[in-house]
C-alpha cells in the first residue's frame, strides 16, 4: 500500500508467509489536532496490522518508476518496537540506474551479554488481553 499521498510510488508492506497482511488506518493519527502555526509532518503515515501469534514477519520497502525522486536521497528507516531496525539511504544516481527498487527486513541484529551478535528473525509474540477496572482504560494489552 502506499504509504502517503504525497509519495506516490512508495509503498511499505508488512508480510507473513509472503503475503502481506490487512492494513488498518491510524484513526488518531488522522483526528490529531496541533495549535495554530505547530507544524505537524505532512509526510508521516500509521497504520496498524495484525498480529498473528508464533509468526515470523518482515518489511517489504518499495520504490516503483511512479516515484518522482525530488532530493538527493531517499531515506528510509524501519522501526520495531520502537527500535530501530533498518536504515537505507537510496541515492538518486542509484534509483535513476535501478528503475526501481525493493527490499525486505527480516531480522534484527542481536548482542547478548557478551558482546556476541546474532540475526533474530521477527516473530509475533503472544498477545495477552488483561481486564482492567481502573478509570479511563477498558483493557490493558501486554506482549
Amino acid at each position: 500500500m502506499t504509504i502517503h499521498d504525497l509519495i506516490p510510488g512508495v509503498t511499505v508492506e508488512v508480510l507473513v508467509d509472503d503475503v502481506p497482511l490487512q492494513e488498518y488506518a491510524d484513526d488518531e493519527l488522522a483526528a490529531e489536532v496541533r495549535p495554530f502555526g505547530e507544524v505537524r509532518p505532512t509526510r508521516t503515515a500509521s497504520k496498524y496490522i495484525e498480529a498473528i501469534t508464533g509468526k515470523e514477519v518482515q518489511i517489504r520497502i518499495s520504490v516503483s518508476d511512479e516515484y518522482k525522486q525530488d532530493c538527493p536521497t531517499l531515506n528510509y528507516i524501519a522501526l520495531v518496537d520502537g527500535e530501530q531496525v533498518s536504515n537505507r539511504l537510496l541515492t538518486k544516481d542509484a534509483l535513476a540506474c535501478l528503475g526501481s527498487h525493493s527490499s525486505a527486513v527480516r531480522e534484527a541484529r542481536s548482542t547478548d551479554r557478551f558482546g556476541v551478535s546474532t540475526l533474530q528473525p521477527f516473530i509475533f509474540s503472544e498477545i495477552q488481553t488483561y481486564k482492567h477496572s481502573g478509570p479511563a482504560m477498558g483493557y490493558m494489552v501486554s506482549n
